[in-house]
């Protein structure tokens, strides 16, 4: 029996187009495909530069690991609140950014604290290109109740931007403030 065709907004996709390495379907040069986790959008690089098409990763680039990268932000002394989040930011001299996460069990059991982390790194990777520069950002977490993705967003957006302009004001470079920062946390 001969498998159909997928449909994309209602076209009807020729069986004769060549077969995707990736994800084993045909693409059509007439649109959007839907495969199993993502739109395929023909021609179109995926978030921050990666070449699978239709989705924003979180890749290790994207993460801080390690004691010395989160002190080098914590040493900055730029912070701000915003709801049960504190943010601290420093310039990376890249231009994209790189998120850490800080939860202490004072926010709650497991469940809660990893429902939180998942929120907050969902909020990040869907909203990260959408904001200015290249920062390491530290969110610390303050206890609360988890609440809708739609607030955590909205506490990035707003915290992100007011730390930008932070640093844009204070008359820093980029390189000067990596530099500092890099040789209180060293010496």
């Amino acid at each position: 029996m001969k498998r159909s065709a997928p449909t994309t907004f209602g076209m009807e996709m020729p069986t004769s187009a060549p077969i995707h390495p990736w994800f084993g379907r045909s693409l059509s040069r007439f649109g959007p495909v839907a495969t199993g986790r993502f739109v395929v959008v023909p021609g179109w690089s995926g978030g921050s530069g990666t070449s699978e098409p239709g989705r924003y990763r979180l890749s290790r680039a994207h993460r801080l690991q390690g004691r010395p990268a989160f002190s080098r932000v914590f040493a900055a002394r730029h912070s701000l609140r915003c709801g049960p989040l504190v943010l601290h930011a420093i310039p990376n001299g890249s231009t994209h950014w790189r998120l850490g996460l800080s939860v202490s069990r004072r926010v709650g059991k497991a469940v809660r604290r990893n429902r939180i982390k998942r929120l907050l790194r969902e909020a990040f990777r869907l909203h990260r290109h959408e904001w200015c520069g290249g920062y390491d950002l530290v969110i610390v977490v303050l206890p609360h109740t988890p609440r809708r993705l739609g607030d955590y967003v909205r506490w990035l957006a707003s915290g992100t931007g007011q730390l930008h302009r932070t640093w844009e004001d204070s008359g820093v470079s980029r390189e000067e403030g990596l530099s500092a920062e890099g040789k209180n946390v060293e010496g």
